[in-house]
């Protein structure tokens, strides 16, 4: 803890500003008038930096996975300007599309460079072996995709796929691209020792979540098919997930007192239900896009699979894994 240390960053600076996010998105959420010019895209893509990141960084913190001198100096400093940077990222909704949004959106870009940094040189030291812990590194590294698509469509540009697929691609690195994958690797740590068909259950939910992001951005700029099988690939990780984590992970989930250990599995219980519920829809809608008909539109999609997404599979599940590390020491590799 050394960088953190030194940098006078503690685990409440990451639940304040957690906290405070929470409360101004919900503002948010509930007074859109406010002049702030973002669409339920935009506010469900800054729920992640205003919300969800500062709690994944605190977790980050709590694990020997992040000991070596260097990378706690670089997580330290990231936990430091992430809260600005987010909340810059904000203010750039206040204005048009353009440089001055663009400009805005920058540093929440650079907070994702640094944090992909992080996941590249651990994936450099440890090697590509496919494990929880390249699931938390393939998160660090695809969030720099979701930056890098936020100043893009800040700054008004779509790169040729429409202006909502490049908001939608924004969002979307930052939940099946970074949040999904970083609970994959948390439950990894859990399920460590088992082995047999738990293992391989748990590695194909690994290799999904890992992969099928990336598939599925190939899919969207070069086949239809290969995007619809990359979602189902996605779809079919996430459930593999949430099986998992009912049935083998909250059994597993220790505490330093009863009353968290029960609060911890209800969230992680919770964050399962939702991510059925959120991939129920998704599926829906990656068939009647290969099929070419219409069953439900992105405003739904967005209402629907996003929140229940946002808030509940991610959101519930961040929250249980950052009550299990603030309360033991079992969160290690």
């Amino acid at each position: 803890m050394i960088g953190i240390k030194r940098l006078g960053v503690s685990p409440r600076w990451h639940v304040f500003w957690s906290l405070f996010g929470g409360v101004a998105w919900g503002v948010w959420m509930f007074f859109p008038e406010l002049p702030l010019q973002a669409s339920l895209i935009g506010r469900l893509m800054l729920f992640c930096p205003l919300v969800l990141f500062p709690l994944v960084l605190s977790i980050f913190a709590k694990t020997d996975t992040f000991a070596e001198a260097d990378l706690h100096d670089w997580l330290s400093w990231i936990g430091v300007c992430a809260p600005f940077a987010a909340w810059l990222g904000v203010f750039a909704f206040a204005f048009p599309v353009g440089k001055v949004g663009a400009a805005l959106a920058c540093p929440w870009f650079f907070v994702t460079a640094a944090l992909a940094h992080i996941g590249w040189k651990r994936w450099w030291r440890r090697g590509a072996l496919l494990s929880g812990e390249m699931c938390v590194d393939a998160g660090c590294l695809y969030l720099l995709v979701g930056g890098m698509w936020f100043v893009i469509t800040r700054a008004g540009h779509d790169l040729g796929y429409g202006h909502v697929i490049a908001r939608l691609t924004a969002v979307h690195f930052h939940y099946a691209g970074f949040s999904a994958p970083v609970l994959a690797g948390l439950l990894g740590r859990l399920l460590s020792d088992k082995g047999g068909s738990v293992r391989r259950w748990y590695m194909y939910a690994a290799l999904g979540l890992t992969a099928a992001p990336f598939l599925i951005a190939i899919g969207i700029t070069l086949s239809p098919l290969v995007e619809f099988l990359a979602a189902l690939f996605l779809i079919s990780s996430v459930l593999t997930l949430a099986v998992l984590t009912v049935c083998w992970g909250l059994s597993r989930v220790t505490t330093s007192s009863l009353w968290m250990r029960w609060f911890v599995r209800v969230l992680l219980f919770c964050s399962s239900l939702c991510s059925v519920v959120a991939m129920g829809f998704a599926c829906l809608y990656a068939y009647a896009e290969i099929a070419g008909v219409h069953l439900i539109s992105i405003p739904n999609m967005l209402l629907y699979h996003g929140l229940v997404n946002a808030l509940g599979f991610v959101g519930a599940g961040v929250l249980g894994w950052f009550f299990m590390s603030q309360s033991t020491e079992l969160i290690h590799s």
